[in-house]
């Protein structure tokens, strides 16, 4: 019975860190608009970004003790990972799906097609 009491107290002490049911719509709200303006964009940025930090604020924000605010994760996310990288409106993406290398052959064909007539 002493283990059940104790797993009780620790249940306890361990509740306070969930966040409250305002906290948690806030924050799925705050990744929801993210997310959505991040697919209303996809087609107004270049299809590859390479920076030439590489995504290395990533490494540099390690999981700290004290709470952080969503809008810097939200904004570190956007740089490192959004803005970086390959775009699903990028040929270079095909092969990842069945039959890409064909797809993947054309586009290359058809984008000579048009460097040569333009």
């Amino acid at each position: 019975m002493q283990f059940i009491e104790e797993i009780k107290i620790l249940e306890k002490i361990a509740s306070q860190l969930d966040p409250s049911p305002e906290q948690r719509a806030f924050w799925r709200n705050a990744v929801i608009n993210h997310t959505e303006s991040y697919l209303e964009n996809i087609y107004q940025v270049p299809a590859k970004i390479e920076l030439p930090e590489k995504a290395s604020a990533l490494l540099e924000s390690p999981i700290q003790e004290e709470p952080e605010e969503i809008d810097s994760l939200l904004a570190l996310i956007q740089k490192n990972v959004d803005e970086q990288g390959l775009k699903p409106s990028s040929p270079d993406i095909w092969p990842i799906f069945p039959a890409a290398e064909f797809i993947q052959r054309l586009w290359e064909i058809i984008s000579q097609l048009l460097a040569i007539t333009m």
